[in-house]
């Protein structure tokens, strides 16, 4: 198994192509391919040593997992699911500092939530 996530994420990395200068929109299989290999956690309440609460966050490498909480309602849950989806696509793409944008990451979620959803 661990060969195979080796494997995917060669072939993901090698199929960018040296001219790419920005990470490509999420698709549906991208999705599909993540949560495949991240793991997804729902937690009562997300917050760090400090006491900050957060709606989502995701570890990238090595763990590969993603922490949604359970305090968000369900538009705040699908929102930050696609935001923390993002962190990982540009992430996997080989854009990491596309992935620690966080008001980049926020607007592409947004624009991806009305795309999906409407004004729901």
């Amino acid at each position: 198994m661990r060969y195979l996530r080796i494997f995917t994420f060669l072939l993901a990395f090698l199929s960018i192509g040296a001219a790419s200068s920005a990470p490509s929109e999420l698709r549906l299989a991208d999705v599909i391919t993540y949560l495949t290999f991240y793991d997804l956690t729902h937690v009562p309440v997300l917050q760090d040593q400090e006491g900050h609460r957060f709606w989502g966050m995701s570890l990238l490498y090595p763990e590969k997992h993603i922490w949604l909480s359970d305090a968000a309602g369900p538009h705040q849950r699908k929102l930050t699911l696609l935001h923390e989806l993002i962190h990982i696509h540009y992430f996997e793409q080989g854009f990491p500092e596309a992935a620690s944008d966080e008001s980049r990451v926020k607007r592409q979620a947004e624009q991806l939530y009305k795309k999906l959803y409407g004004n729901r």
